[in-house]
C-alpha cells in the first residue's frame, strides 16, 4: 500500500474513532426519547420513573421545611415533552463532550457540580412555579452516555499506547542499526523525556570522515568492464540490460560490505553513525551520550576501519588470485571468465573541536548531526587523505597528547597549507597506522585499477 493510501486510511479511522461517542449520544437520547415516551400507567414500572417519584417526593419534603413555601404535591405539574427532550438532549451531548475530551479530575468536578446545579434549580422552580422537571431520565441517559464514553476512551487510549509502544521499538530497532545501543538507548530515553529539540545545543566533539579513494575511477572501470562482456558474448536486448543491472547489483554489493564495515567500527568504538553520502561515511563522538575522550575514540576508529579494509582486501587478494587461475582455464577452453573483486582504499579524516550538535530538518523529516567550522575541517582533512591515509586536526592531536601519548607518538605532522574557507593557513597531523609487514604484504598485491 502506497504511503498516500496509509494516510487516507488513517484519516478515515481516525474521523471513525472520533465519532463513536456521538454514535454513543444518539443512542443514549434514542433510549431516553423511548422512556419518556412510556404511557403514564407503565411509567411506574420503569426504573427512571421510579427514581424520579422518590426524587420528587424528597423535593417536596426539603420544601416543607421552608417557612414561605404553602404549595403542596398534588398541585405540582411537569413541563411539556419537548422541554424534556431538549433536557435530555442538551445533557446527554455535553456529559458526551466532556466523557471524551476532559480530563478525569475536571469530568468530576464538572459532573458534580452540574448535578448539584440541576438539583437546585429543579426545587426553586418546584417551590416557585410548581414546575416539575425530570430528572432521572435525562441525567441518566447522560450518565450512561459518560460512562459508556470513557470507556470506549480508556479503549483508544491503551490502543494508542500500544501503538506507541510498538513506533518507539521500531524507532529503537532503526537507531540499533545506525548508532551504536549506549547512543540508541540515549537518544529514545531524550525522545520519551521531550529532550529532542531542533534548536541545537554547542558541544565539544571529535568529527570523522572516510571515503573509497579512487571510487569514480572504481565506477568507470565497472562499467567497461560490463560493456566489454556484453560485446564480447554478444548480448543484446534486455539480455544486455538483464546483465548491466547484475553488474550494478555486484558493484553496490561491494558498497554495503565497505559501508557495514565503517558502520560496524563506529559502533564498536561508541560512535554516533551520522550519515551515508554515496560512498563516504559521516561519523561523530562526544554525543549525544558524554566522553571525555572522544578525540582518542575517533582516532581508534579510523585506525580500525584502515585495518578492516585491510583485511577485505587480503581476503580478496586470495579470491582474485582463484579467479585468475579460473580464468586461465575458461580461456583454453574458450569459456566466458569471472571478473576479479575490486580492492578498495579509504581516505580518512578526523578533527576534534566546538560543534552544533542536534535535529536538523523539517516536520517531515529530521536527521541528528552536526554542523560547524571545525565538521567542516574534518571534511576539508579527508579530502586531503590519500590511499589509506588518516588526517587528523592539531587540536585532535593535542586531545591524544593528553589522553593517550603512545597514540601521539603514531602521529606525524603534516607542514601548514591553505585550506579552503580558512583564512588561516591549517596544519595537521597524519597517523601512521600501516605495520612494516602490512606495507610489503600490500606492495605484492595485484590491483584491480591503480591504487
Amino acid at each position: 500500500m502506497s504511503t498516500k493510501s496509509q494516510n487516507k486510511c488513517q484519516i478515515l479511522k481516525n474521523s471513525a474513532i472520533e465519532a463513536i461517542p456521538y454514535v454513543v449520544a444518539v443512542l443514549c437520547v434514542v433510549f431516553g426519547f423511548f422512556i419518556l415516551g412510556q404511557e403514564s400507567t407503565s411509567k411506574g414500572e420503569v426504573l427512571f420513573w421510579k427514581i424520579e417519584s422518590i426524587l420528587t417526593h424528597y423535593q417536596f419534603q426539603i420544601l416543607s421545611y421552608l417557612p414561605a413555601y404553602s404549595g403542596s404535591e398534588e398541585f405540582a405539574h411537569r413541563i411539556p415533552d419537548w422541554g424534556s427532550i431538549i433536557l435530555l438532549t442538551i445533557l446527554v451531548f455535553s456529559g458526551t463532550f466532556l466523557s471524551w475530551c476532559c480530563s478525569a479530575s475536571k469530568i468530576l468536578l464538572v459532573g458534580i457540580f452540574s448535578l448539584i446545579g440541576l438539583l437546585l434549580v429543579e426545587i426553586l422552580l418546584l417551590g416557585t412555579l410548581g414546575l416539575d422537571i425530570p430528572m432521572a431520565v435525562p441525567v441518566g441517559c447522560a450518565a450512561l452516555a459518560s460512562v459508556g464514553c470513557i470507556f470506549l476512551r480508556w479503549s483508544r487510549d491503551q490502543v494508542i499506547q500500544h501503538e506507541v509502544a510498538e513506533d518507539r521499538d521500531r524507532l529503537g530497532r532503526i537507531f540499533e542499526r545506525m548508532l551504536s545501543p549506549e547512543v540508541a538507548r540515549q537518544i529514545l530515553k531524550c525522545a520519551q523525556a521531550g529532550k529532542l529539540e531542533t534548536e541545537g545545543s554547542r558541544s565539544t566533539i571529535t568529527v570523522l570522515f572516510a571515503d573509497i579513494r579512487g571510487f569514480t575511477d572504481l565506477m568507470n572501470y565497472e562499467h567497461e568492464q560490463a560493456e566489454n562482456h556484453i560485446l564480447r558474448h554478444n548480448l543484446r536486448g534486455a539480455k544486455a540490460e538483464e546483465y548491466r543491472d547484475f553488474h550494478g547489483a555486484q558493484l553496490l554489493k561491494t558498497i554495503n560490505i565497505y559501508l557495514s564495515l565503517m558502520t560496524e567500527v563506529i559502533m564498536n568504538h561508541g560512535g554516533t553513525l551520522d550519515k551515508y553520502i554515496g560512498d563516504s561515511v559521516m561519523a561523530f563522538w562526544g554525543e549525544p551520550t558524554p566522553n571525555e575522550h572522544h578525540a582518542l575514540a575517533g582516532v581508534r576508529a579510523a585506525v580500525a576501519m584502515q585495518e578492516e579494509i585491510f583485511k577485505l582486501n587480503r581476503q580478496r587478494q586470495v579470491e582474485n588470485q582463484k579467479i585468475a587461475d579460473f580464468n586461465a582455464e575458461a580461456i583454453s577452453r574458450d569459456e566466458p571468465q569471472k571478473e576479479f573483486l575490486p580492492i578498495l582504499t579509504v581516505g580518512i579524516g578526523v578533527n576534534t573541536g566546538e560543534a552544533i550538535v542536534g535535529f536538523i530538518g523539517s516536520k517531515s523529516a529530521m536527521a541528528y548531526t552536526v554542523v560547524g567550522r571545525e565538521v567542516n575541517l574534518a571534511s576539508r582533512l579527508e579530502r586531503l587523505a590519500g590511499v589509506g591515509k588518516i588526517h587528523i586536526g592539531e587540536s585532535t592531536y593535542e586531545q591524544l597528547c593528553k589522553d593517550e601519548p603512545e597514540w601521539s607518538e603514531k602521529c606525524s605532522a603534516v607542514p601548514p597549507i591553505h585550506i579552503k574557507g580558512f583564512q588561516n593557513m591549517v596544519g595537521y597531523y597524519e597517523v601512521n597506522w600501516k605495520t612494516r609487514e602490512m606495507a610489503i604484504e600490500e606492495w605484492g598485491w595485484k590491483w584491480v585499477i591503480g591504487n
